[in-house]
């Protein structure tokens, strides 16, 4: 209702409706992040209407923003978008300021870790992560991992961690402000992106903003993001993540070359491009 007296000349819908925000004749943009829920229907619940919403919402608007070029050919592959109707825009990314001197440690535990960052379940991969440090003796007798946002541990995955064999503080599950996530990037010795599809992913770029080797899947829209600053492996090769973990891990050679290639490549992205080419779709609509 308020809206009707703004009386936009654009209105922008960020996620996902069934019906219109706002009944008007001025022209509407939708932003598609990804299509995980029609890629990886079986990993959400059969209640979830994210799919059916964002089919409406996309076919109802007058343009799409994707956020990647992935996620453009995805919409175009499985609603069947035509690509006149849509633009790529991609997302920036944020330094994080420094910890407080009096901040607690980033690694709970003693050794050289590898840092996880986000959800884990399903498509997620990050089971899939843990079976590869655990085909590794070296690996597994080196490196700490720590896993930053997300759920606490769950049952299940307490279970496995102990079948695999990892002691039982090698794996530190971490919360915290975004000062804390700086520092846990900053202290690792790589920074491991499993997962088997992202529309986008903004942690690979957080990465590299504090100088922290990244390696990742070379699936979906990643090594769009990633470019030639990321070891990568692939998602579901056991013996791939392992290789591409032990390559970088042990090498202070690699590790540099990795370094130097996020800070060249990150400056590609930023907030403030990502809101100059928004603005542009905003005038050709």
């Amino acid at each position: 209702r308020t809206m009707k007296f703004w009386q936009p000349d654009v209105v922008h819908e960020t996620y996902y409706s069934s019906k219109p925000i706002l009944w008007s004749d001025c022209p509407t943009i939708t932003t598609v992040h990804d299509m995980i829920q029609e890629l990886f229907p079986k990993d959400f619940s059969s209640r979830d209407n994210v799919a059916r919403n964002k089919k409406l919402a996309v076919e109802r608007a007058d343009h799409v923003i994707c956020v990647s070029e992935n996620t453009r050919r995805d919409l175009i592959r499985l609603p069947g978008i035509s690509e006149k109707k849509t633009s790529v825009v991609h997302h920036g990314f944020d330094r994080f300021s420094q910890s407080s001197p009096h901040a607690e440690p980033a690694s709970a535990g003693q050794k050289p870790y590898f840092l996880y960052v986000g959800d884990r379940g399903g498509y997620k991969n990050f089971s899939k992560f843990l079976f590869a440090l655990a085909t590794s003796k070296r690996l597994m007798n080196d490196f700490d991992v720590v896993a930053f946002g997300g759920p606490a541990f769950s049952a299940s995955e307490i279970s496995l961690m102990k079948s695999l064999g990892f002691s039982e503080r090698q794996v530190h599950h971490r919360i915290g402000s975004d000062g804390v996530l700086g520092a846990l990037y900053r202290g690792a010795r790589a920074f491991i992106y499993p997962s088997r599809y992202e529309g986008f992913g903004i942690p690979p770029l957080e990465a590299m903003a504090h100088e922290c080797p990244v390696i990742c899947s070379n699936s979906s829209s990643l090594p769009e993001v990633v470019g030639d600053a990321g070891e990568y492996f692939s998602p579901d090769d056991v013996d791939d993540m392992r290789r591409a973990i032990e390559t970088v891990a042990y090498s202070d050679q690699v590790r540099e070359g990795l370094r130097l290639a996020g800070l060249a490549h990150i400056k590609k992205f930023s907030w403030e491009k990502c809101a100059r080419e928004t603005h542009n779709v905003y005038r050709n609509v």
